[in-house]
């Protein structure tokens, strides 16, 4: 069975404590715990990760929409910024439906004055109708949304995770404090067990981004004869503790 990321972590708050929150089938997993043979392989979605430690968060994702078997769209942007909250976030999952940009009415929430908790709380909820169309739901087809944002709390990091599985939110939704292994979502979560994870505790800024930028390029060349919905340029965030952020594309540093 898959492991439950909410229950097994005890640094985990979830969003759910105060009745706002409904609980469902879990999707995020731990990948140094889970078997690669029994992992559940997740289909017709790209790929984005996370990693923080005391110092930093990095967070990147790649950027292929998937149009249909044979069809991509390799510009669909899915990590983002904002500086003036210091706030870092990817997504993956549903992009588009019935004419609705997804990643776009998300990053109006994410820009929002709100507090982070009420944002998680209204996309969790957004996310539920793209997520739960009838004509998929008679044919095993399970349609997933994930969010991860990165924040520093009082110089502490968080990690928030959101996440939506056939209209239905999943019980790994909640507030990380501490964490000391990658987290992703999408296909290909176990790649993630070849992150060098000496190099990422090393702390050293540039080595950090071309070891995280590798995974996610890594990931992209793995899926090139799978599901092929992985593609497109790798978008990397880093933000340090004081949530000064730099912005990366393919390893260099470039505006998003």
């Amino acid at each position: 069975e898959l492991n439950n990321m909410a229950s097994q972590n005890k640094y985990c708050n979830n969003f759910g404590k105060n009745g706002h929150y409904e609980y469902g089938t879990n999707l995020i997993n731990k990948p140094k715990i889970i078997p690669f043979d029994k992992a559940e392989r997740i289909k017709n979605m790209s790929f984005n990760c996370l990693y923080m430690t005391d110092d930093y968060i990095i967070i990147g994702s790649d950027s292929r929409e998937t149009l249909s078997s044979s069809f991509y769209n390799d510009s669909m942007q899915k990590t983002f910024i904002n500086k003036e909250q210091k706030l870092v976030w990817s997504m993956t999952g549903i992009c588009k439906y019935k004419n609705i940009d997804y990643i776009k009415l998300v990053n109006e929430v994410m820009n929002s004055q709100a507090e982070l908790r009420d944002k998680c709380i209204l996309i969790q909820h957004l996310l539920k109708y793209p997520t739960k169309d009838k004509s998929f739901s008679t044919s095993n087809i399970k349609i997933r949304f994930n969010l991860f944002v990165g924040v520093f709390e009082n110089k502490k990091p968080k990690f928030y995770s959101v996440e939506v599985i056939n209209g239905k939110c999943s019980d790994a939704n909640g507030i990380y404090d501490k964490i000391n292994y990658p987290f992703a979502s999408g296909v290909h979560f176990e790649q993630c067990n070849y992150l060098n994870l000496k190099i990422m505790d090393n702390k050293i800024k540039d080595d950090c981004v071309l070891e995280f930028t590798k995974l996610i390029s890594d990931v992209i060349e793995y899926d090139k004869d799978k599901t092929k919905t992985v593609g497109g340029d790798v978008y990397v965030a880093y933000m340090d503790r004081d949530g000064n952020i730099t912005t990366y594309i393919n390893g260099k540093e470039a505006e998003f």
